[in-house]
């Protein structure tokens, strides 16, 4: 945004008054903009009051911090992936599709920790693969705590044939899915191969619902998730995911898929 109104950092910070360190913790996700300072900074960078990214931002401004436990992963972690860890920690409603993996809030310490290890080296990770496993698993407490969450997930039986970490740690982290999405709160499908072409070949993404009715669409590349929220492009993605449905197989027919994949029953 402040690249979009011409302005470098300094020129940003000398116009907010503010210290060049602070704008750029701000930008980093590394500090929390207060409201009033917000409002100023976005009046500043010229864009409308009336607008929906302003009102957007304001609303993420004014929300309490719903999870005060991701304080201690801030540092840790990439700007962009605590970013939607935090955005995620507050959603009430998440309806996501997996290409190729097994769910993040449905993974197992091992399972995350081979899909780590597959991108040490390439993706950056500021804490470390152990402290990005940490936090993947605590991101996880939400599911048990708060029954009011409604989570779907669409997956591709593509996950269920990709092995990661051997065949120990797969029947593991299959049977840790199916216990876990017996919550009648916690809804999984499976797209079978046989169902044909959908419009959800073309990469993973997250619909993020809040209380006050604030959508937000994450969709996840290889080293970062794009977040939007322009209503045009929020009803293609949910439209996408609605068509997906009618062709995923149901939570009792995936469930026997699962099981006969993965543990030959």
């Amino acid at each position: 945004m402040r690249e979009d109104a011409g302005l470098t950092q300094d020129a940003a910070a000398r116009m907010l008054e503010r210290a060049a360190a602070s704008l750029s913790a701000y930008e980093n996700g590394k500090t929390a903009v207060k409201p009033r300072d917000l409002e100023q900074i976005l009046q500043r960078y010229g864009l409308p009051a009336d607008s929906t990214e302003f009102k957007r931002l304001m609303a993420l401004s004014r929300r309490k911090d719903a999870a005060p436990w991701m304080s201690r992963y801030r540092e840790d972690e990439e700007p962009n992936d605590f970013g939607y860890a935090a955005l995620e920690a507050e959603a009430v409603r998440r309806s996501a599709y997996e290409a190729s993996l097994v769910p993040g809030l449905l993974q197992t310490p091992e399972y995350a920790r081979a899909i780590y290890k597959v991108f040490q080296g390439v993706v950056p990770m500021a804490g470390g693969l152990d402290r990005g496993v940490e936090l993947r698993m605590a991101r996880q407490r939400r599911l048990s705590e708060d029954p009011k969450l409604e989570m779907s997930w669409l997956i591709s039986e593509k996950a269920l044939h990709l092995s990661l970490g051997g065949e120990a740690v797969m029947q593991h982290q299959w049977k840790h899915v199916l216990d876990v999405t017996e919550a009648p709160h916690l809804r999984l499908r499976v797209l079978p191969f046989k169902g044909g072409a959908t419009p959800l070949m073309h990469g993973s993404f997250s619909i993020l619902e809040f209380e006050e009715g604030m959508k937000i669409v994450a969709v996840f590349e290889l080293h970062q998730a794009i977040f939007l929220d322009d209503e045009p492009v929020l009803c293609m993605y949910e439209a996408a995911f609605s068509q997906a449905e009618q062709i995923a197989l149901s939570e009792i027919e995936s469930r026997a898929l699962i099981k006969r994949v993965v543990f030959g029953a």
